[in-house]
């Protein structure tokens, strides 16, 4: 990076926007869960739009590699720089409005996903968006990655929460489009082109998100299954008794409930059986007292049609925790279990299960000591496929079996129609396999996108495809 552009940003910015210490840089370049490490020239802390905007113009006249990281807390590498300037949205922190009346709030991109809910809540309205990492997770990173999470189900993933963006495209323009209409036909629906982008079209910088009805009654209860099959037999009763009044509908393996209950503090067992397979059910209704009547009822059915086999359902706001905390910790047990391998996957429900049983079928004959532990949000259709060995192979062998698993999951992922990548993303972890499973005319008009606008492939390099 040359020392005019480096000059440049620095006198844009002042001393409060910028750090090149590398031990203060050090917790920038690597990420939460470890998996990638970093290197930057610079870190840029702006504060405002038009900052954003002067040190993307400068990083693009320079061809500096411009890399975008919110509160770095992504799975696939994506907020990982290699070299160039490092941009951290944490100063864009400004909660601009709420507008109870157009049941919205305008948020920067450095907010966190739990500071916009609070500021909901205080207005006596939900913003419903809600995953593991929401208290440091941002609106800018929520945006790019086009996050899930836990209600998806009920009110859809993050670009069905969002009105409209401000965005700074990566020649240093600004796009001012926060839009708060909720009919829109005039023309093309620009904000989609940054939504789930991973910051390789341009720089969120706000948006406008949309709100809703707060949940005044709600009912909880985590019952036993005996096979995936049975889990989506159960949504579908779930769907014609209660309709959209379904917040959450996940999936836990008997064996990672057992985990659980092995390696992460304060989790038990739940019930007096141990099935091979749970089902978290989460109600929710506006008012009154319709959830727990809606939830027993669901239960009796479902043990009368021999699609429950045990259960329990919460009777006070901690028990409802301690129940969320058992699919919440999930990867927690995993990973103190040993070595592990996971993957974020989508197929449609109908199929979930025979996904399920082809990929645990295949494991099972090519790979000993291999124990598939899948969990997720079946509701929608995503699910988290974690693997855990218990083996005692080399590294050598280790590698062996990476490949292995891999081909195992994305070949019967291209087989029952799904997604290598349901909510996280592709970013640096994979951008392989996209170009392998992807649909090629797919490819080549998001190549020629990023190339009419990003010209010199200098936003977030490397990120989704290789430069």
């Amino acid at each position: 990076m040359s020392r005019t552009a480096l000059d440049a940003i620095k006198n844009q910015l002042g001393p409060k926007g910028w750090i090149d210490d590398p031990a203060e840089l050090a917790p920038y370049l690597k990420p939460w869960r470890g998996a990638w490490n970093g290197s930057a020239d610079l870190l840029v802390r702006p504060a405002t739009v038009q900052e954003v905007a002067a040190v993307t113009k400068i990083c693009a006249e320079h061809h500096v590699p411009l890399t975008i990281q919110g509160g770095n807390t992504g799975l696939v590498g994506g907020q990982v720089p290699e070299g160039g300037v490092l941009l951290s949205t944490q100063r864009l922190n400004a909660l601009r409005e709420v507008d109870p009346v157009e049941d919205v709030i305008v948020a920067e991109a450095g907010v966190t996903i739990a500071q916009v809910q609070e500021a909901a809540a205080s207005h006596g309205r939900l913003f419903p968006l809600s995953f593991a990492a929401e208290g440091s997770a941002t609106v800018g990173g929520a945006i790019a990655t086009n996050a899930g999470g836990t209600s998806v189900l009920r009110y859809g993933s993050t670009r069905d929460l969002v009105l409209g963006v401000e965005a700074v495209l990566p020649d240093g323009r600004i796009l001012h489009d926060l839009n708060r209409l909720r009919k829109n036909n005039s023309g093309y629906d620009l904000k989609q082109l940054f939504i789930g982008a991973e910051g390789t079209l341009g720089i969120v910088t706000a948006a406008v998100l949309k709100l809703h009805s707060r949940i005044g009654d709600r009912a909880v209860a985590l019952v036993g299954v005996d096979d995936p099959a049975r889990a989506i037999d159960l949504l579908l009763s779930a769907r014609a008794a209660c309709g959209g009044n379904i917040s959450a509908f996940e999936l836990i393996s008997g064996v990672g409930v057992t985990l659980a209950a092995r390696h992460v503090p304060g989790v038990r067992l739940p019930l007096g059986t141990s099935p091979p397979w749970y089902v978290l059910i989460d109600l929710g209704y506006p008012q009154g007292d319709r959830a727990r009547p809606a939830i027993e009822a669901l239960i009796l059915a479902g043990y009368e049609a021999g699609l429950i086999s045990d259960g329990v359902i919460a009777e006070n706001e901690t028990q409802i925790k301690a129940l969320w905390r058992i699919r919440e910790v999930q990867s927690e047990a995993q990973r103190a279990s040993g070595p592990s391998w996971s993957f974020d996957l989508s197929v449609p429900v109908s199929r979930m299960p025979s996904f399920i049983k082809a990929v645990g079928e295949c494991i099972a004959r090519n790979i000993a000591g291999a124990v598939p532990m899948p969990f997720g949000h079946v509701g929608d259709g995503n699910i988290h496929y974690n693997i855990m060995y218990v083996g005692d192979g080399g590294a050598d062998d280790m590698e062996n079996m990476t490949l292995r698993i891999n081909e195992i999951i994305f070949d019967n992922i291209l087989k029952f129609q799904g997604s290598i990548s349901a909510e996280h993303g592709i970013g640096k972890k994979n951008r392989e396999n996209l170009l392998r499973y992807k649909d090629g005319l797919q490819i080549d008009l998001m190549k020629n996108l990023k190339c009419l606008m990003d010209g010199n492939l200098n936003m977030n390099r490397d990120v989704i495809f290789r430069n």
